[in-house]
């Protein structure tokens, strides 16, 4: 029995991470951004997997053209990448399993979600899709809402 869903997502948060890195400028949606200035990032950590994303740029319509990406390594060494994420993100949905029945299909995602995450660790970039989805509870406690959250790689690339 296949038990998985997809739920489909026209609006997106956008975030960006640099690890074992520096001076990485990242342009979407007509904006600038910049981490790491001066300075390398911190190595990444298994936990960082786990963690929610912190300080997300809500409301962007999927997708507001390419995102643009440079950034030196540790080494000295300077990258450019453009990524397209029409291209990434073709069906423009997240993958659920052992959930699909339980999804608050009034409003799917939980606010500030899904968010489309790049990372540059060292040499490789990295796209996730991060998503918190909302589910119906029921119980001896009556109903509600939780939510569950799902990561996935989208595409990664090294140099």
């Amino acid at each position: 029995m296949n038990d998985s869903q997809s739920v489909k997502f026209d609006t997106h948060s956008f975030s960006f991470e640099c690890y074992d890195a520096g001076d990485m400028r990242v342009a979407y949606a007509q904006h600038s951004h910049h981490i790491c200035i001066n300075r390398i990032g911190r190595k990444k950590l298994h936990i960082d997997d786990r963690r929610p994303v912190v300080g997300a740029l809500p409301g962007y319509a999927a997708f507001s053209g390419p995102v643009q990406i440079a950034w030196r390594t540790r080494e000295g060494d300077q990258f450019n990448q453009v990524l397209h994420l029409e291209r990434i993100f073709r069906e423009r949905v997240v993958q659920c399993e052992r959930t699909a029945d339980r999804i608050f299909q009034a409003a799917p995602f939980a606010p500030g979600s899904p968010v489309v995450l790049v990372e540059v660790n060292g040499r490789s970039v990295n796209v996730y899709l991060d998503a918190c989805l909302q589910l119906i509870l029921s119980g001896a406690r009556g109903a509600g809402l939780g939510q569950r959250r799902i990561r996935s790689l989208a595409y990664s690339r090294s140099f």
